[in-house]
């Protein structure tokens, strides 16, 4: 009698204005020791800040400020993010990351090497910018150095010339990059591991080390996570956003390094051509896949012409890359950290060319502290790739054929071919932050035997809830 009452009394409209209709709250995460470890490591980084504010001032008290307003401005994509993940505690896992970043800004600080060298021509370059005067000689071409030389003299003009105020922006391009990175995993590959993607990708050490100051990394992380997360969107049916993102994340890399916009294009071409049309939410049908063909043709017709001035030859033809990589391996392998380079020849020289790319130096051919470090970290990364041999043996199958998964594997692939010519462990440690995440990618796949839910669906993040209607929306349907 009272179950027949009450299914009577739920009308409708009586369901509605009691908010039953409603999509129900995603689960939040317990607390874990991520949220432990990470008020620790912020408190950590407050004693810090007001350590180094006291006694040099005039050095970190304009940085600090910045940091602030960059957390406070990070913190609501973080928790964008953070609401769609109910099986671990992102947040705390990026917050940790972002104070990672912020204490490598200081070390970076102390050994600025080429970051002060573009802080002061930027900063001369910034009495233009203040004139309104925008058409000046950065004294390097553009593509190359003359860009960040460019980009420094505008953040010059933000942060009223403070070189530490500089590394905090620097540190919000790469951290926005990883972001993207992130987002662009979660909803383009099926079953991947998201909460140790999240773990590795803002907690490496030298992803928070290297691009926290001004330099090409951390410009060079904000392009390639803007085209890896397009790339994602086109995957998985979201064709015009990801195409936009395209182009934005190819003329930011393009603006540095034009032979890494054509390794993104030339991974992309992959993707697209091995595929598979369908799989999960990785849908490319045969219209998207022309579309894509014919903007890739025509971006790498426009990149080779980029990359040939890059390099100052004629064409990018077989010779003339030839030459490039000798020219590049004579010019790296001397000085204190050089040794015999790795180059990729013939398909013989891979093993050791992505041995040497990804995790050299070992730690008997360390010198000094910070090849011990490159080398403990590169010793790490090694035992990992061994404890993922399952996850890395589906790559064969037919998880290994989703678009985003190809674009992953041959843009590591195409990274060793380009960066193996270079035989310095200094340069290459630095390089090594432009192939990580996508690696990373790999050594986070759903392992061989591992089941995966057919209807396994990437995490919706709040805009696309917003678009969801109650009777469509997945999250309502659970």
């Amino acid at each position: 009698m009272r179950a027949d009452l009450e299914s009577s009394l739920a009308t409708p409209e009586l369901v509605f204005l009691s908010g039953a209709a409603r999509r129900p709250r995603t689960p939040r995460p317990q607390a874990s020791l991520w949220g432990f470890v990470s008020a620790l490591v912020v408190l950590f980084v407050l004693g810090y800040a007001v350590f180094l504010c006291a006694t040099e001032p005039g050095k970190f008290l304009h940085g600090t400020i910045f940091a602030a307003l960059l957390t406070a401005g990070l913190m609501f994509p973080i928790r964008q993010i953070a609401r769609s993940e109910s099986t671990f505690d992102f947040g705390s896992i990026a917050l940790i990351g972002l104070a990672m970043r912020f204490v490598g800004a200081v070390q970076r600080f102390s050994d600025a090497s080429d970051g002060a060298v573009y802080f002061q021509v930027g900063r001369n370059l910034a009495v233009s910018f203040r004139a309104l005067q925008f058409q000046v000689d950065t004294g390097r071409p553009i593509p190359g150095t003359g860009t960040l030389r460019y980009a420094s003299g505008l953040a010059q003009v933000l942060t009223s010339d403070n070189m530490f105020a500089s590394y905090i922006i620097w540190i919000g391009l790469s951290f926005g990059g990883c972001l993207l990175m992130y987002r662009a995993f979660a909803q383009g590959i099926v079953g991947g591991d998201r909460h140790r993607y999240a773990a590795l990708l803002f907690c490496w050490p030298s992803l928070a080390f290297w691009p926290s100051s001004l330099g090409k990394e951390g410009f060079m992380l904000l392009g390639i996570g803007v085209a890896t997360f397009g790339a994602s969107c086109v995957f998985t049916g979201r064709g015009g956003r990801g195409l936009a993102l395209l182009v934005v994340g190819i003329t930011l890399t393009t603006l540095v390094r034009p032979h890494v916009s054509i390794i993104i294009v030339a991974s992309l071409v992959v993707a697209v051509l091995a595929g598979r049309a369908k799989e999960g939410r990785s849908r490319l049908r045969a219209g998207a896949r022309v579309t894509m063909m014919v903007f890739l043709l025509f971006a790498g017709a426009l990149l080779a012409g980029r990359a040939a001035t890059f390099f100052n030859v004629d064409r990018l033809g077989t010779n003339n890359v030839a030459s490039v990589l000798e020219d590049t391996e004579d010019q790296t392998t001397q000085g204190g950290a050089g040794f015999s380079a790795a180059t990729v020849r013939s398909p013989l020289d891979y093993p050791r060319a992505v041995v040497t790319v990804l995790f050299r130096p070992f730690v008997t051919e360390a010198r000094g502290l910070n090849d011990r470090l490159a080398a403990l970290e590169g010793t790490v990364l090694m035992v990992l790739m061994v404890l993922s041999y399952r996850r890395l043996a589906a790559l064969p199958t037919k998880q290994g054929r989703q678009p985003l998964v190809l674009y992953a594997l041959s843009y590591v692939l195409a990274f060793v071919f380009a960066f193996s010519s270079i035989g310095n462990f200094g340069i290459l440690a630095r390089q090594r932050v432009q192939v990580l995440p996508l690696f990373m990618m790999l050594l986070c796949l759903p392992a061989v035997g591992q089941a995966v839910s057919k209807h396994h669906k990437a995490p919706r993040f709040s805009a696309e809830r917003r678009r969801a209607t109650p009777h469509h929306s997945p999250v309502a349907a659970e």
